[in-house]
C-alpha cells in the first residue's frame, strides 16, 4: 500500500514552526506568569491602601474630634480669659469711683453747710422772723431721724434725700473717672435740690423752730 510522505522541505518548515512556536509559548508563559503576579500585587496592593484608608479615615475622625474638642477649649478659655479681664478692669474702675466718691462731701456734712448758708441768707436784712438751730444741732436731729426705725411721710422725703444725693454723686464720680466733664450746672442743681429739700416745711423744723 502506498502512502504519501512528508517531503524534507516540509518536514524542515514544520520543525522550524515547532521551534519557534514553543519558544514564544514559553516566552507566553513567561509573560502570562509575570503579569498574574503583577495582578496579585496590584490587588494585595488594593487590599493594603483600603485597610490603609479605612485606617486613615478612622485617623481623620478622631482628630477631627480632637479639633473639635479643641476648639470648644479654645472658646470657654477665650471666654474665661475675657471674663477675668473684664472683671479686674470693672473692679479696678470701680475702686477708682471708690475712691473718687470718698473724696466727695458726705451727705451730713453738705447738709451742714447748706442749712448754714441758707440760714445766713435768710437772716440778710431780717430779724426775728426766724429761730435758728445750730446747723450741726439740726443735723444730728435730722441724722437721727433718718437712721431710725421710724416710717413716716417725712421720714421718706429725709431718705429720698440722701439716697438721691449719694446716688447722683456716685454716678458724677462714674462719669469722672470714665473722662467725661460734669457741667457746673449739673452741681447747681443738685445743691439747689437739696435747699429745696431743706426749704420744706416738714424738713425746715429742723433748723428752723419757730
Amino acid at each position: 500500500m502506498n502512502k504519501n510522505t512528508l517531503k524534507q522541505a516540509q518536514l524542515d518548515t514544520l520543525n522550524e514552526e515547532i521551534e519557534t512556536s514553543t519558544a514564544r509559548l514559553e516566552e507566553v508563559i513567561k509573560e502570562q506568569t509575570e503579569l498574574r503576579n503583577h495582578s496579585e500585587d496590584i490587588r494585595a496592593k488594593i487590599k493594603s491602601n483600603e485597610r490603609e484608608n479605612e485606617e486613615l479615615r478612622k485617623e481623620t475622625g478622631e482628630v477631627q474630634h480632637k479639633l473639635n474638642m479643641l476648639e470648644r477649649e479654645r472658646f470657654d478659655l477665650s471666654r474665661l480669659i475675657n471674663q477675668n479681664k473684664n472683671s479686674i478692669s470693672e473692679d479696678e474702675n470701680t475702686k477708682k469711683v471708690i475712691e473718687e466718691f470718698n473724696q466727695q462731701t458726705g451727705f451730713y456734712d453738705l447738709l451742714t453747710r447748706r442749712i448754714k448758708l441758707l440760714q445766713d441768707n435768710l437772716a440778710d436784712g431780717f430779724s426775728n422772723f426766724n429761730n435758728f438751730l445750730e446747723p450741726a444741732t439740726a443735723v444730728v436731729l435730722i441724722k437721727t431721724k433718718i437712721e431710725g426705725v421710724g416710717f413716716d411721710r417725712h421720714l421718706v422725703n429725709l431718705r429720698g434725700l440722701k439716697a438721691n444725693y449719694e446716688s447722683t454723686i456716685w454716678s458724677f464720680c462714674e462719669r469722672k473717672v470714665k473722662g467725661e466733664v460734669i457741667a457746673p450746672q449739673e452741681t447747681k442743681a443738685v445743691l439747689d435740690g437739696i435747699d429745696n429739700a431743706l426749704l420744706a416745711p416738714e424738713i425746715s423744723v429742723y433748723w428752723n423752730k419757730q
